[in-house]
C-alpha cells in the first residue's frame, strides 16, 4: 500500500495540467537551447525592434538594398571555459566523459551563423519587412580535433558569397590561444518573403582582396553546380539518378564485390562489404545523469 504522501504526491501530477514549450514568441526563442543559442536570440531581437515583420504595405514596397562587406555582418562568440566562475558553463558543454559535446557546438553553429545571415539581410530602414532566413545546406562540417574544456574557444564566421536570394557563411572554431581551425563548414541561408514566401532579394556582397574574391568565386562554382543538379533532378523526374560516370563507378564497385558477395574465401583479405563499415553509438549526455564520479 502506498504511504499517503506518496498517494497525494502522484494525484498532484495526475491533475496537473500538461505544460508544453511555446516557441511563438521571440522571448521564449533559445530559452532551453545553449547559453551562446539564448545570447544570439536575444541579440537578434534587439536588433530586429522596431522593423515589421510583414504587412501589406511593407510587402508591395521594394527593399533598400545596401552593399555590405563580410565584415559589416561578421559575428564571433568566446566560451570562457578558462576561468573558474563559468563551471555552470563547463558543464554545459561537457560529456560524460569529460569532453566536449560536438552536437553543442554544432547546434551554436547554426544559431551563429543564422545570426550572421539575419545581419547581413538588415537595412536601417524600419519600414522594410524582416526577411525569413531559412537554412539551405550545410557543406560537410570538418571537425579536425576534439577540444578541451580548459581552454577558451572562439566560434565566428562571415558571409563569403552572396547570390540574388541565397547567401553562403564560412564558420570556424578555434582555441583562443591557436589559430589552427579545429573545425569548419559553409552554412547556405536563403532569403524568403514573409508574405509571399517567394525568394526574396537580399542585400549584395562587396569584397576586396585576393582572398575575398577568392571564396567569392568558389561561391559562384558551387552555385553553379547546385543550379545543375536541380536541372538534372528536374530531367528525372523528380527521381535521383546518377549521371553516366556514376553509374558506371558503381557497375566497377559492384564487380570488384562479386569474390566477396559469391565466394569470400577467395576474396582480397582487405576487401570490405560497405554494409560492414555501419556504425552506430548512442548515449546520453545530460549533466543531471552523470554520477558523483563524472561518469
Amino acid at each position: 500500500m502506498l504511504a499517503p504522501a506518496v498517494r497525494q504526491l502522484r494525484c498532484h501530477f495526475r491533475r496537473a495540467p500538461l505544460r508544453c514549450r511555446n516557441f511563438s514568441d521571440i522571448d521564449s526563442a533559445g530559452k532551453h537551447q545553449t547559453p551562446i543559442v539564448d545570447f544570439l536570440w536575444n541579440k537578434r531581437k534587439a536588433r530586429s525592434q522596431g522593423f515589421k515583420l510583414s504587412d501589406a504595405e511593407s510587402s508591395t514596397k521594394l527593399r533598400t538594398l545596401v552593399p555590405k562587406t563580410p565584415q559589416q555582418s561578421s559575428q564571433s562568440v568566446t566560451y570562457e571555459f578558462s576561468k573558474p566562475e563559468n563551471g555552470w558553463l563547463v558543464d554545459k558543454y561537457r560529456n560524460p566523459w569529460g569532453h566536449v559535446r560536438p552536437g553543442r557546438l554544432f547546434e551554436d553553429l547554426d544559431a551563429l551563423a543564422g545570426t550572421i545571415a539575419f545581419e547581413h539581410c538588415r537595412t536601417e530602414d524600419p519600414s522594410d519587412s524582416m526577411l525569413l532566413i531559412v537554412t539551405a545546406s550545410v557543406d560537410r562540417i570538418k571537425y579536425k580535433h576534439r577540444p578541451n574544456l580548459t581552454n577558451d574557444l572562439v566560434l565566428s564566421g562571415a558571409v563569403t558569397w552572396v547570390g540574388r536570394s541565397s547567401m553562403e557563411i564560412k564558420m570556424q572554431a578555434r582555441a583562443a590561444w591557436s589559430e589552427e581551425l579545429f573545425m569548419e563548414s559553409i552554412f547556405t541561408f536563403v532569403a524568403r518573403d514573409p508574405d509571399t514566401g517567394r525568394a526574396a532579394q537580399i542585400n549584395p556582397l562587396t569584397v576586396v582582396g585576393a582572398e575575398e574574391e577568392a571564396h567569392f568565386a568558389q561561391g559562384d562554382r558551387r552555385d553553379e553546380a547546385r543550379k545543375e543538379q536541380r536541372k538534372r533532378h528536374k530531367e528525372a523526374g523528380g527521381v535521383h539518378s546518377l549521371d553516366q560516370a556514376g553509374v558506371e563507378t558503381a557497375h566497377a564497385l559492384l564487380e570488384q564485390a562479386t569474390p566477396l558477395l559469391v565466394m569470400p574465401a577467395l576474396a582480397n583479405l582487405t576487401d570490405v562489404l560497405l554494409s560492414e563499415t555501419k556504425l552506430q553509438n548512442t548515449f546520453l549526455t545530460m549533466p543531471q545523469q552523470r554520477s558523483c564520479l563524472f561518469r
